[in-house]
C-alpha cells in the first residue's frame, strides 16, 4: 500500500493542475463520444427490428 501512495504522490508532484484539468476534460469527450455511438446503435437496432416486425 505505501508503494501505491508513493507512486501516487509522485504523479501528482510532476502533474499540474491544468494537466489534470485537460486530461479530464479529454476523457469526458471521450466518454460523451462513446455515449453518442452507443446511443445511435441503439437507434439502429430499434429501426432495424420495426422494419424486420
Amino acid at each position: 500500500m505505501i508503494d501505491v501512495r508513493d507512486a501516487t504522490l509522485k504523479i501528482l508532484g510532476e502533474t499540474s493542475l491544468a494537466d489534470m484539468i485537460e486530461r479530464e476534460d479529454r476523457l469526458k469527450a471521450l466518454l460523451l463520444e462513446e455515449q453518442s455511438k452507443n446511443k445511435s446503435e441503439e437507434d439502429l437496432k430499434g429501426n432495424l427490428g420495426e422494419v424486420i416486425s
